[in-house]
């Protein structure tokens, strides 16, 4: 059995905002056909590839959210998500806005 889900809770650590208890956040990432009964909502985040992965952003990439789905093989629960995955168009920031492209 699948079970597909329009949102998911991520809980991190972010030390330079102290809000949370600790520096511990939690935020929810959309992904859903219809936003309050409107146009569909699928959020970008970042994922972190580890230090050895080869990113202009220290390991780190972006995807956009499509869905979250979860199933069960044997007695393993395993919870998972269709991305799009972006590539860079420079290999370090906007000389002029000092963002990454992607």
């Amino acid at each position: 059995k699948v079970a597909l889900f329009n949102s998911a809770a991520a809980s991190f650590h972010a030390p330079s905002d102290l809000s949370g208890t600790g520096g511990m956040c939690r935020e929810h990432i959309q992904a859903t056909p219809s936003w309050h009964a409107g146009e569909p909502r699928h959020e970008y985040i970042f994922i972190n590839m580890g230090a050895n992965f080869d990113s202009p952003m220290c390991g780190l990439t972006v995807v956009w959210v499509l869905c979250f789905f979860s199933f069960n093989y044997r007695t393993s629960y395993y919870p998972c998500a269709i991305v799009h995955w972006y590539s860079y168009v420079l290999e370090g920031r906007n000389p002029n806005t000092g963002m990454y492209v992607v």
